[in-house]
């Protein structure tokens, strides 16, 4: 850390290594288990279908009750983490989850299952999503790509895993032994959270203390007994009016707190208060921010929607079942490697994250296209890997971007923010696929959508630093003409 003078500092430089390799596996832990629930939801959806005897519909909700209560339980987490830490906020969620998923175990109706796995499991894997990312930041400067990357590979192998083993596991223990036993597997994240070490706690920190310098440095001083009682004097008179300044800072601090605790706390107060505490309201008014939202909302259309649609339109291509049924575990184990693969591409390259982030939507584009027009099984696998690699790719560059403009303590509430945007458009842009599917007989239109929608993603993205600079050089301006 490079010391200031004149300045007092408590900060910790990132290691880059070290115990935050630790870290960085805390984190594969925690999303494998947190992130993978959700693109695996399908295998549970089969077996409440068939435990409950309820329509698709009513069944479906279980779903999207849970994405919703999982988005925003992201934004708790991080304001939590904040206030009692990474470590203890990861460990609750691993509590709540569990409870969440046992509990759901003894429903007798579908109704409870709404509440057990829908809120309570939801935001149990919710608060336990985000915190390990958040801190990677702080560990990791140099290699924040790579680390990232390792990191969240995590959803993409607990997708593929839960994908595989999910079905063997109702075959063998049914849908009450199956939740049990996931209720077990998730307090893994107590362990994951005991990882998340503060890095304070094992770096020494520095303190800058301000030194007063000597302009007359160098220059004849009179030693003279008089006039060193007359500086010894003069310091003494000083050091008594800055005491007596201090204690009356102290006393108009002390009186305005006392006053500002007796107002009466209002609604919009409490919201305010809410609000701040799970989401940074100035990262909102940031041009560059508001581009990055509606690049999210550009990738919703293929990053859930397409994703939710993938096996029926594989199947609509007359494909058989069995084949079909490979293309979820395909697409997570292809999130899993193009995860960590795009992290080492930048940390290996100087190269701007925002073009990395380009060429991941880019692909994503291409790649959506040729699926529509080449319709045999062999294209639609490869379609499934390389989909699957840029789309765990880019997405590891959505924390690294926000991070490139607005620095490492923006990071979690950027990403928390703009995954929330996926979470919930995801819930209206699926359905509106299926009534395209409906009206037009196929998901050639649909996916034709989707692949215009990350085309124009790409290109806006690319965009992101001219943005930047014109913002900036405004405000440049402004300052300018107020001085």
């Amino acid at each position: 850390m490079t010391a200031t003078p004149g300045a007092h500092r408590y900060e910790v430089a990132a290691p880059d290594g070290g115990w935050g390799w630790a870290v960085v596996f805390a984190s594969f832990l925690a999303t494998s288990l947190c992130g993978g629930s959700i693109y695996s939801f399908g295998v549970l959806y089969v077996a409440y279908l068939d435990e409950f005897e309820r329509s698709k519909a009513a069944t479906a909700w279980i779903g999207s009750i849970f994405t919703c209560t999982f988005t925003f339980a992201m934004s708790a987490s991080l304001g939590l983490s904040h206030k009692i830490g990474h470590r203890a906020t990861v460990m609750l969620a691993g509590l709540v989850s569990s409870i969440g998923l046992a509990l759901t175990s003894f429903a007798s109706n579908i109704y409870s299952v709404y509440i057990t796995h829908g809120l309570i499991t939801g935001f149990g894997f919710g608060m336990g999503y985000m915190p390990g990312i958040d801190i990677i930041s702080v560990y990791f400067k140099k290699r924040l790509s790579l680390a990232l990357g390792l990191g969240m590979a995590g959803t993409g192998a607990g997708h593929f895993v839960l994908s595989i083993s999910g079905q063997a596991l109702f075959d063998i223990y049914g849908l009450h032994g199956t939740l049990m036993i996931l209720s077990a597997s998730v307090l893994n994240l107590c362990v994951a959270g005991a990882l998340l070490r503060p890095l304070g706690e094992h770096h020494t920190a520095v303190v800058d203390v301000p030194v007063r310098c000597d302009d007359n440095e160098g220059h004849e001083i009179d030693d003279t007994n008089s006039q060193a009682v007359s500086d010894k004097a003069s310091v003494n008179e000083s050091i008594d009016d800055a005491k007596t300044s201090l204690e009356e800072i102290q006393d108009i601090q002390s009186k305005s707190t006392v006053a500002r605790s007796r107002k009466k706390l209002t609604c919009k107060s409490v919201v305010h208060s809410c609000i701040s505490f799970m989401y940074d309201i100035q990262l909102m008014t940031e041009p560059v921010f508001l581009a990055m939202v509606f690049i999210a909302m550009l990738q919703t259309f293929g990053q859930y929607a397409g994703a939710a649609h993938m096996v029926m339109r594989v199947r609509d291509y007359g494909i058989s079942d069995s084949k079909s049924a490979v293309i979820p575990a395909v697409m997570g184990l292809a999130q899993m490697i193009g995860r960590p693969l795009y992290g080492f591409i930048g940390n290996c390259f100087s190269i701007r994250p925002t073009l990395i982030y380009s060429v991941g939507m880019s692909l994503c584009a291409i790649t959506t296209a040729v699926s529509v027009l080449v319709k045999s099984f062999t294209v639609q696998l490869i379609y499934v890997i390389v989909f699957g690699m840029s789309l765990g790719g880019y997405k590891v560059y959505i924390p690294i971007v926000v991070s490139h403009f607005f620095g490492p303590k923006k990071l979690g509430y950027g990403t928390t923010f703009l995954s929330q945007v996926h979470g919930v458009l995801g819930l209206l842009v699926s359905p509106l696929i299926g009534w395209m599917r409906d009206v037009s007989g196929g998901y050639d239109g649909a996916f034709w959508v989707i692949s215009a929608a990350y085309l124009l993603g790409a290109l806006v993205s690319l965009l992101l630093p001219l943005v930047d600079k014109l913002v900036k050089r405004r405000r440049s301006s402004m300052q300018t003409d107020d001085s």
